[in-house]
């Protein structure tokens, strides 16, 4: 059962209409688009326990099968997320 998707204006420019917003436990392949999109645009990670991760720059991150792997340079550390915990991705906010 494919679960349901709303795909914003954001997805559509810069994930090539890849469905990738609002998935509940989310697959590898959105992520991948915006990991691989030109010029790359930083977005952020929600984790449905509330955490939020930042990539910066698409060298921070590495997609697994089941598994992101998000690395923090400035902090020396990293964090490690379950796909099937990750419900949002979204363009990072701009202040």
């Amino acid at each position: 059962m494919t679960p349901a998707c709303y795909v914003g204006q954001w997805c559509k420019r810069w994930c090539n209409a890849v469905i990738c917003s609002t998935l509940v436990g989310m697959n590898a392949e959105p992520i991948q688009a915006m990991l691989r999109v030109k010029p790359f645009a930083p977005f952020e990670v929600h984790l449905s326990s509330g955490e939020v991760y930042e990539v910066r720059h698409p060298e921070n991150a590495m997609l697994l099968r089941t598994n992101l792997l998000i690395g923090f340079p400035e902090k020396d550390s990293f964090a490690l997320c379950a796909l099937s915990q990750v419900s949002n991705v979204q363009p990072l906010q701009r202040a």
